[in-house]
């Protein structure tokens, strides 16, 4: 049970026996900057102005979401594959715009990036004629616009648990496609 007795004190009750033992707990004050400065956009490095999540789907109809930014200085373009640490790559320019590029052409492609635990390793992405990834509602719907899902793929090594696969519909690839190139039009060279 929680109560207050001041405007900054909270208390946390606990019940012991017939007794209540009331434990202190203090709120912490906003701190009125980020370790980037007085810039709120910018949070340990990244620069969440440009921060968007895309949903895509795992084989399996599992739903994925990932997240695509550009670095504080903006040199480089972070794809955190579904928003996990492991299967996150970042790109320089020339493979944003290859990369974007070939998902607004269906076409196949893999570019170079880099890898925090790996190193240099390859991002990859074709067209997705598979029909047991996307559900039906959703591939019903990407007949109607131009090019069907798109696959991108990161394997890391050849193990199973080093790999992943996300399929994107032709909607979400599209809304893809034009943030890579937002991102792309703000990096610096």
């Amino acid at each position: 049970m929680r109560f207050r007795v001041h405007p900054d004190v909270e208390y946390l009750g606990e019940m012991v026996g017939l007794s209540i033992q009331a434990v202190k707990l203090r709120r912490m004050l906003k701190a009125g900057f980020t370790r980037m400065g007085d810039d709120p956009s910018m949070v340990d490095g990244r620069d969440l102005s440009t921060c968007r999540l895309f949903t895509g789907y795992l084989p399996g109809y599992r739903t994925c979401t990932t997240q695509v930014e550009l670095d504080a200085p903006h040199h480089r373009l972070w794809v955190h594959l579904a928003s996990v640490a492991r299967f996150s790559v970042s790109l320089d320019a020339a493979a944003v715009d290859m990369f974007a590029s070939t998902l607004d052409q269906d076409g196949v492609c893999v570019v170079p990036c880099c890898h925090d635990e790996h190193g240099g390793v390859l991002l990859g992405t074709h067209p997705h004629t598979d029909n047991g990834v996307v559900p039906y509602a959703e591939r019903d719907f990407d007949t109607q616009l131009d090019g069907g899902p798109m696959q991108v793929y990161l394997h890391l090594t050849d193990a199973a648990p080093d790999r992943i696969e996300i399929t994107f519909t032709r909607a979400v690839t599209a809304t893809l496609v034009d943030h890579l190139r937002a991102c792309r039009a703000d990096m610096v060279e």
